[in-house]
């Protein structure tokens, strides 16, 4: 728990942090807009019941604390009013960080307590994130598109039932993580490469990458850059020309162990394209793994008539190398 998040802190302290946060100042008028994006910010839109008097000015606004360390959400057209309001009254974010709590985001996520956050990339992207489970071994869980971390939440639990931490997160551009401008909406190697990192400097041992359709295409094309120990793909497609996602390309560099799992029927990753891409795999330690159907993705361990033995395939390969 953040012993110094603002709705711990006594209610002068809080306006007083409030307030000291407010940077540029500019005489207007608050709109209804500011409190709907305020709640966003906070996680509570539903229960955020605030009202302004009299003239306010455009506000930067310390949302929360993240590590002892305050970090700043641009809120265009908020108000001191509000940041010393919504402080003051102690009305708690969902996150670590301001992030939108998970039932808002995703419904029901039985089995998960860890509440999401951001983690940024070096160009500057908040990636809205969930870091669940503890141990010594992370797993980073890469979505399939259209898609985000939500479609994670029913696998989840298994894995941090086995000990291992678990790192889902939306991609730039896809649910929360959405790129300020100017800033590549398709560099998906710096979203691996901050979450990897986040596993590490938080005290990982081993990382591993595991990756469903899309995630798992993109993951097969970054890992050889990574500092990882093992990438788990579930029927990554082998070429996504839109996203310059080519894990045949890849593959040749890829040294470290490599599990790919589908199945027999999925036209979006054919034996031969499976097979294809074990042979270009520079490691030695690799293998398939293809069950009957044509499921396909994150559906492989979670829906799929056969998803138990799924799992516990992937859970008992990951355990044999960390």
């Amino acid at each position: 728990m953040l012993t110094d998040h603002p709705a711990n802190l006594p209610a002068p302290e809080r306006m007083a942090r409030a307030i000291a946060s407010i940077e540029r100042p500019s005489q207007g008028h608050l709109e209804v807009e500011c409190w709907e994006k305020a709640g966003r910010i906070l996680g509570t839109a539903e229960t955020l019941q605030l009202t302004s008097r009299g003239v306010v000015s455009p506000s930067q606004i310390v949302v929360v604390a993240s590590q002892g360390a305050y970090v700043r959400r641009f809120v265009s057209g908020c108000a001191v009013g509000l940041a010393a309001a919504v402080l003051a009254a102690g009305v708690p974010a969902a996150g670590a960080d301001g992030a939108p709590p998970l039932s808002s985001t995703c419904g029901d996520a039985p089995g998960i307590t860890a509440q999401p956050t951001y983690v940024r990339t070096a160009d500057g992207v908040d990636l809205y994130a969930l870091d669940a489970g503890t141990g010594s071994t992370a797993i980073v869980l890469v979505h399939e598109s259209p898609a985000n971390l939500c479609g994670w939440l029913p696998y989840i639990p298994t894995l941090t039932a086995a000990g291992f931490r678990v790192l889902a997160f939306d991609l730039r551009g896809f649910g929360h993580s959405a790129p300020p401008p100017r800033v590549p909406y398709r560099a998906y190697d710096r979203d691996l490469t901050a979450m990897v990192a986040r596993a590490h400097v938080d005290g990982a041992k081993r990382v591993f990458l595991m990756g469903a359709s899309y995630g798992g295409a993109l993951s097969l094309t970054y890992a050889p850059k990574l500092p990882v120990d093992g990438v788990v793909s579930l029927s990554g497609e082998t070429y996504l020309p839109s996203t310059h996602a080519n894990p045949l390309l890849s593959a040749p560099r890829l040294r470290v162990p490599l599990l790919v799992v589908g199945t027999r029927h999925d036209h979006y990753l054919p034996v031969k394209d499976a097979l294809a891409l074990l042979r270009k795999a520079a490691t030695k330690d690799k293998r398939t793994a293809l069950y009957p159907g044509g499921w396909h993705g994150w559906s492989i361990v979670e829906t799929a008539p056969f998803a138990a033995s799924a799992r516990a395939l992937i859970t008992g390969w990951i355990r044999a190398r960390s």
